[in-house]
């Protein structure tokens, strides 16, 4: 007996169902695994996003309230209140009454 097509005992009717049901899983699986992984790819894609973001606000912080940004050398050189110019870094994050190291 040749057991080669085994699928030969059972109906048409039978292999084309199963036929359909077996792509249709395939098809759900296919879907579902694409799903979930742009689903990750975007939350990995957004959390490196705002740990960037977060990285750049860290140094500006640090470079205007620690280094002699041009803002602030201007600001000092045209004799501009230093009281305004603290609470605008005091706004940024700057500790009180600091002006940067101009």
């Amino acid at each position: 007996m040749d057991w080669s097509n085994s699928y030969a005992f059972f109906p048409v009717s039978f292999r084309t169902s199963l036929v359909v049901v077996v792509v249709v899983v395939v098809v759900v699986v296919v879907v579902v695994v694409v799903i979930v992984v742009v689903v990750v790819v975007v939350i990995v894609y957004l959390l490196l996003l705002l740990l960037l973001l977060l990285l750049l606000q860290s140094i500006q912080t640090r470079y205007l309230c620690y280094g002699c940004h041009p803002i602030l050398l201007f600001v000092k050189k045209i004799g501009h209140d230093y009281k305004l110019m603290s609470s605008s870094l005091q706004r940024l994050g700057c500790p009180y009454g600091y002006y940067g190291n101009c």
